[in-house]
């Protein structure tokens, strides 16, 4: 037990206990006695709430499990593992996860208990990094949630306390609106021990320095150059160097707050689950497709956990390649239109406007203002419009093209890449559309017309291919089969494009006439026509997927 804290007795054993919202039970399990009790009472239970607390989300790049939590009803406890002393506060004792990684086998191992995650297969990942295979029944909130209301927020802490849906009308939350006011709590708690850590850091720059200017070698450098030398060359590699809020991970949270926090997680799953078997109204195909859904997330957490495999050396050398051509356009922009800013609008607008390329559009937010002070709007659709009237807008449309493509897959890749050369990314089954997203990154949204970037993506081994393949507008198929619409029903059976189609019958334009001006790029009436196809799908897209 922790000293000057509140304790209940549970199997004959005490520990540590905080009253959370809607009566719950919030213990702390810290010492190996504590565990053995605890242990004997986990393995009664046939339906257990599990959570994960980790030091951040990557568990293919070296973050570490920090914590366990478990629960049942209203009784949930917290085994914290590898929390790290702070400025704040320094942790009382702690378990060692290698003592428990045994129990912790015997407990996961058994195939007729029931445990219950909230997007478990995060979880499953940091358990496989210490050699822990859960072979339970998995259930999951996430998916249960959304087979509930697919429109709803799916975060566990939002479903709680209650939310405001498009429309702004309140949603009163499964448990109480106070269940997400222990994250405000550690995020303040976060910004002051980021805070004390600058004022440290500072505090050592500063005694530095006083020693420096002493030195001969530092005689010519002023006090803040000296300050700035330190800084990033001699303290570099200090503990406190960095100092933001983010730096500041969950392992160094306080054990008595982390246990409340936690342990609270696993009582809001508990509940969750219990309210949506309740509620969910069952069918034999709404049962099937849970299973399913659970059987894919099992799919997921494999196909996560191999990762794809990047050419490392390749990539790094597109990257050259791509700086080379940036440097190249951004001095050719900058000789047409002068040493200016590219990053700044007002300077941009200016020098176009100077070489006579006729901007029209306003920014939405100085639309209303007077014409002195509107800003012209210099985005690509924009700026696509007036390409031909100088060779520095192609240049620029181009050079942001560039910068697009290297920071957003060449630099984020390779800063994700595992030393084995493996990019690992997350897959969400959790969509309105029904369609799977991914991210962190996103490898769903890598170009298609990019052939360079996708080069980079090479099988596993020699054993492996990749296949290509593409359901051709398979929502909008499955709809004209399901609806037997005529309109959809016939585009289809001619082999026309859905959403050209539905262009034209919005302004009863031909098709076949509109058809032959998308193909061809130089046609003064492509820009025009494909602006208005994006708008016809976003409507075929929007009336399937039940916009408001």
């Amino acid at each position: 037990m922790l000293e000057n804290h509140p304790y209940e007795v549970i199997g004959n054993h005490p520990f540590t206990c905080w009253e959370g919202v809607n009566h719950s039970k919030l213990h702390l399990v810290h010492t190996m006695a504590e565990w053995k009790a605890f242990f004997a009472l986990l393995n009664e239970q046939q339906l257990v709430a599990c959570d994960t607390e980790t030091t951040g989300f990557q568990w293919y790049n070296g973050d570490r499990i920090i914590g366990l939590s478990f629960g049942w009803k209203t009784d949930h406890f917290y085994v914290p593992l590898r929390h790290v002393d702070s400025l704040q506060e320094t942790q009382p004792t702690q378990l060692n996860i290698d003592f428990i990684k045994k129990d912790l086998r015997v407990f996961f191992s058994d195939p007729n208990r029931v445990t219950v995650w909230q997007n478990g297969k995060f979880d499953q990942h940091f358990y496989a990094r210490e050699g822990i295979q859960i072979r339970t029944k998995m259930h999951d909130t996430r998916i249960l949630w959304q087979l509930f209301d697919e429109n709803a927020p799916g975060a566990l802490k939002t479903i709680a306390s209650g939310w405001k849906d498009d429309l702004g009308r309140w949603h009163k939350g499964l448990v109480d609106k106070d269940a997400n006011l222990l994250e405000k709590t550690i995020s303040t708690w976060r910004g002051k021990e980021a805070s004390l850590r600058r004022e440290n850091f500072r505090k050592r720059v500063m005694s530095l320095a006083d020693e420096y200017e002493t030195r001969v070698e530092f005689q010519h450098l002023k006090r803040n150059d000296l300050k700035k030398y330190i800084a990033e060359n001699v303290l570099n590699n200090d503990t406190l160097a960095k100092s933001s809020k983010e730096d500041i991970h969950y392992g160094y949270v306080p054990i008595w707050l982390m246990c409340q926090y936690a342990a609270l997680d696993t009582f809001l799953t508990y509940r969750l689950y219990e309210f949506c078997v309740k509620n969910i109204q069952w069918t034999p195909q709404l049962s099937s497709l849970y299973r399913n859904e659970l059987s894919l997330a099992q799919c997921l957490f494999e196909a996560e956990e191999h990762g794809v495999r990047i050419d490392r050396d390749y990539l790094i050398e597109v990257g050259k390649q791509y700086d080379q051509e940036i440097a190249a356009l951004e001095a050719q922009i900058k000789e047409d239109l002068g040493d200016i800013n590219l990053n700044s609008v007002q300077q941009l607008t200016e020098a176009l406007l100077k070489v006579g390329v006729k901007l029209s559009k306003y920014t939405e937010s100085s639309k209303d203002l007077p014409d002195e002070e509107k800003k012209f709007a210099l985005d690509k659709a924009v700026l696509s419009k007036v390409k031909g009237q100088h060779r520095s807008v192609q240049a620029l449309l181009k050079l942001r093209e560039l910068q697009k493509l290297k920071s957003t897959y060449v630099d984020a890749i390779l800063s994700k890449l595992t030393p084995e050369g493996i990019l690992h990314c997350s897959f969400n089954q959790n969509v309105s559309t029904g369609r799977m997203s991914s991210y962190d990154p996103n490898l769903q949204n890598i170009p298609a017309r990019d052939k360079v970037i996708r080069r980079a993506f090479i099988p596993l081994s020699d054993e492996f291919l990749y296949v290509f393949a593409d359901y051709s507008q398979i929502e909008v198929r499955l709809t004209a089969h399901f609806s037997q619409d005529p309109l959809l029903l016939d585009a289809y059976a001619k082999n026309q494009d859905i959403h050209t189609r539905t262009f034209c019958e919005m302004f009863n334009l031909p098709i076949d006439e509109v058809s032959k001006v998308l193909k061809d790029e130089n046609h003064p009436k492509y820009l025009e026509y494909s602006l208005l196809r994006g708008v016809a799908k976003r409507i075929n897209f929007g009336i399937i997927y039940g916009v408001g």
